[in-house]
């Protein structure tokens, strides 16, 4: 392999690894996010790549030990960075004069459009809502988008210490409309800290015995990925969907769409 590197699969990590060879930092190991233990090919072409291109111009074990002992520049805003000891990208910022280095949540080298938008939400709202390139690098205790290639759209897995939480789609379609999915996935878990976790009521609403002449209830159901209102009717009750799907939905728009069910 170019310049010495060594490829390889780790069962541990459940990808292939590429080992980048340097004299002054002893090298460092990057994930290529190739999962397959048979796509050797795929990752043997991105090690190639990552070595012909970018390690071949600057090593990223050097540039993250560089990183890590200087102070980013005076002035409002993060500078993002590839720490290689980590293997994830890093924001540096100025905290009252202080170097303050944080994990934006992605640990994908190639994911840098994700991170910077990870930082920008950080920077701007202080964000409860990390970014991750894949659905594997989700963390159950923080709120994270990730892009679903599958659907061509971006998701919101939810955190929660009860059910577990739950995915809801977004609207931002395409991998690189990450700054519109930040912006919708705020106002999610916006609600989300409003009222109440989304499937948690869902598992309480499928499940509860309710009296024929109870009031109406409305609320997001994330197995139906909508929202839907039970009515009362003769002798029972009835659930249709509200023909909504966005969690963030307008209030007022939600309950005029509510008001105009039809039995």
């Amino acid at each position: 392999m170019e310049g010495g590197g060594r490829l390889y699969y780790a069962a541990t990590e459940g990808s292939w690894l590429l080992e980048a060879p340097c004299e002054e930092c002893a090298g460092f190991v990057l994930d290529l996010r190739v999962s397959d233990p048979t796509e050797q090919s795929t990752a043997r072409a991105r090690a190639d790549s990552y070595l012909r291109h970018v390690h071949r111009i600057a090593c990223a074990g050097c540039e993250s030990l560089e990183r890590r002992q200087t102070q980013p520049p005076a002035g409002e805003g993060v500078e993002v960075w590839w720490d290689a000891a980590s293997g994830e990208w890093l924001g540096a910022t100025l905290v009252d004069g202080t170097s303050v280095c944080l994990p934006l949540g992605v640990r994908t080298y190639w994911a840098r459009r994700d991170a910077e938008a990870a930082a920008s939400l950080l920077l701007e709202r202080g964000v409860p809502v990390r970014v991750a390139a894949h659905p594997a690098e989700c963390e159950p205790e923080a709120h994270t988008i990730f892009y679903d290639v599958p659907a061509g759209s971006w998701a919101l897995r939810t955190a929660c210490p009860d059910c577990g939480g739950c995915d809801i789609r977004l609207i931002a379609r395409g991998r690189g409309s990450v700054a519109r999915a930040c912006e919708q996935a705020q106002g999610c878990v916006e609600r989300i800290a409003t009222t109440e976790c989304p499937n948690c009521r869902t598992l309480r609403e499928r499940s509860v015995e309710r009296d024929p002449d109870g009031p109406p209830a409305l609320w997001f159901d994330t197995v139906l990925a909508g929202w839907v209102a039970w009515m009362p009717v003769e002798d029972g009750g009835v659930t249709l969907p509200v023909g909504l799907t966005r969690f963030d939905v307008n209030e007022r728009q939600l309950l005029l769409a509510a008001s105009g069910l039809q039995l």
